[in-house]
């Protein structure tokens, strides 16, 4: 569309499998990519502005921790996957 201004945001991925990345960078449009980090632990360094929406994606004991990980740190959009 001509004079459209896209921001470029991310999709932090939390989850250990590489696979889902993939997935995950496929389903984006609109200059937004994949943030692909191991843990909620590793969000510390975020800028939660530039986070278009989190991905969580974690073991079922510790589906109450990790989603209290991400949303001490982040308010916006969240998918949790739970199985």
């Amino acid at each position: 569309m001509p004079g459209a201004v896209y921001l470029e945001r991310q999709v932090v991925l939390l989850s250990r499998d590489i696979g889902l990345a993939s997935i995950v960078g496929l389903t984006l449009a609109n200059g937004d990519r994949v943030a692909h980090l191991q843990s909620p632990g590793a969000m510390a360094e975020w800028s939660p502005t530039a986070v278009a929406a989190v991905v969580l994606d974690s073991r079922p004991p510790n589906h109450q921790l990790s989603y209290k990980q991400v949303r001490d740190r982040y308010r916006g959009p969240l998918v949790m996957l739970l199985d």
